[in-house]
């Protein structure tokens, strides 16, 4: 008898020690995924992830930048999308917004005109344009991955 309610009191004991360790395994999954959000939440991969005051702000970001685009951009450049020529232009950028609403550049990617890559002093262009935008409060302190992107369905 004294054998079973050792065995007893044994297993027991080792259940809260496992009990415990779930518990304390949980936690720290739950902090890990906290840490996630927050990190995604500083991110901004698509202007339909935001509230509908931050979307309006990014899309005058967006306006802004296609109108310069096509007004200094592809003149300056002999850029002409068309259907008749070269329908598509690609640009990946990701940026940080500064505390004073200033863009910093933190990576480019290959950019695409005709379906051949930029070359330097076209994406030189590029980022200079990009770098006269100032961006609002609601964007201070975030990281905005941009992929600019004009194709036309001819």
């Amino acid at each position: 008898m004294r054998l079973v309610a050792k065995n007893i009191l044994l297993i027991e004991s080792k259940m809260k020690i496992i009990i415990l360790l779930f518990l304390f395994l949980a936690g720290c999954q739950t902090l890990s995924l906290a840490r996630v959000k927050n990190i995604s939440q500083d991110t901004i991969k698509s202007k339909y992830e935001l509230d509908s005051l931050s979307r309006a702000e990014y899309e005058k970001f967006e306006t802004k930048f296609s109108t310069w685009f096509y007004k200094k951009y592809c003149v300056k450049m002999k850029i002409k999308i068309s259907c008749g020529g070269c329908s598509s232009f690609f640009f990946p950028v990701t940026f940080k917004v500064d505390s004073a609403g200033k863009i910093k550049i933190t990576e480019t990617g290959t950019g695409k005109f005709c379906g051949k890559e930029l070359n330097a002093r076209q994406k030189s262009e590029l980022l200079k344009g990009l770098n006269n935008i100032v961006f609002s409060n609601l964007f201070y302190g975030k990281i905005i991955v941009f992929n600019f992107n004009r194709s036309l369905k001819c």
